[in-house]
């Protein structure tokens, strides 16, 4: 793996870190007679995320754009699937 992919990759395991703590943050928030409607500001969020970081903050970091978007995306769909139980604690 070369050094730009490997700064790319990491970079976005930085800002998926972020965001899914955020979305949980703000899934919580609303409360459990609520629960769906924070879930889906989470996933709002991260959809966000996603455009924000394709459009901006990639170019503007000099990232390869595929390894960037391609492990955001993954690690985002993975952590969601563990999101359920988060906010029903």
């Amino acid at each position: 793996m070369t050094g730009q992919i490997s700064r790319a990759i990491w970079t976005s395991v930085g800002v998926a870190v972020v965001v899914q703590v955020l979305a949980v943050l703000i899934g919580r928030s609303f409360g459990k007679d609520r629960l769906l409607v924070g879930w889906g500001m989470g996933a709002l969020l991260r959809l966000l995320a996603v455009l924000v970081y394709g459009f901006a903050i990639i170019p503007a970091l000099g990232l390869q754009m595929a390894p960037a978007l391609l492990s955001l995306v993954v690690i985002l769909f993975v952590t969601t699937l563990f999101e359920p139980f988060l906010l029903t604690k």
